[in-house]
């Protein structure tokens, strides 16, 4: 329970002093303000964005097959008349 404190607090501390040393400013510019252009003029983004919209494709046509697969298997048990049902 103690080291479990401990570690919020190592982290909260740790968190405080990186946002710190990220408002430092050099040349009139902050570090933050400095790393957030690198990374946006960077390819990573292009990269990160491919990579997203290659996810929200997969999650949309498992989506599709599935509400496909569903509804085919409850219209396939509804085609059948109740005669025939009550007759197996």
């Amino acid at each position: 329970m103690i080291s479990d404190l401990l570690y919020i607090l190592k982290c909260a501390v740790l968190s405080i002093l990186f946002i710190g040393i990220l408002q430092i400013e050099v040349n009139h510019s902050t570090l933050e303000k400095t790393l957030t252009t690198w990374f946006y003029q960077s390819s990573i983004p292009k990269h990160i964005q491919a990579a997203a919209a290659g996810g929200a494709l997969a999650i949309e046509n498992a989506y599709k097959s599935s509400k496909e697969s569903i509804h085919n298997l409850f219209s396939s048990h509804s085609k059948t008349p109740l005669a025939s049902k009550s007759e197996r």
